[in-house]
């Protein structure tokens, strides 16, 4: 993810650099940081920009269901065939249980040492 498509994401939710912030759980600076270009933006904000957009519930909400395997494919910008990260998330019960375990184990690791323009985010049941 890019600082200006960051900061196209944040504008287009309609969230002031505070509430985007309070949404993303970072410090209150980390907005402007990111949108200015002097942080690079990790892969679990991509990841977390991209569960509130499509208003995904919070994790660790209990999810009812059966469990299913997904894929979540993340693509480079202008190759939406070429994938950075495609990555099967086992016993998910839903698309956002799938993301929100990707963003546990993302977080868990510390985030990707390797930042990456994101263009797109898919979550397919594999």
């Amino acid at each position: 993810m890019k600082a200006e498509d960051f900061t196209a994401w944040r504008k287009t939710m309609g969230f002031n650099r505070v509430q985007c912030a309070e949404a993303l759980g970072l410090s209150r600076n980390m907005p402007k940081r990111y949108e200015d270009g002097d942080a690079e933006i990790p892969l679990y904000i991509a990841l977390a920009c991209a569960s509130i957009t499509h208003k995904l519930p919070p994790a660790g909400d209990k999810r009812e269901g059966t469990p299913k395997v997904y894929r979540i494919l993340v693509s480079l910008p202008n190759d939406l065939d070429r994938f950075f990260m495609d990555t099967l998330i086992e016993d998910a019960v839903d698309e956002h249980d799938a993301l929100a375990k990707q963003l546990r184990r993302t977080s868990n690791h510390g985030g990707s040492q390797q930042s990456h323009p994101v263009q797109n985010v898919r979550v397919v049941r594999d």
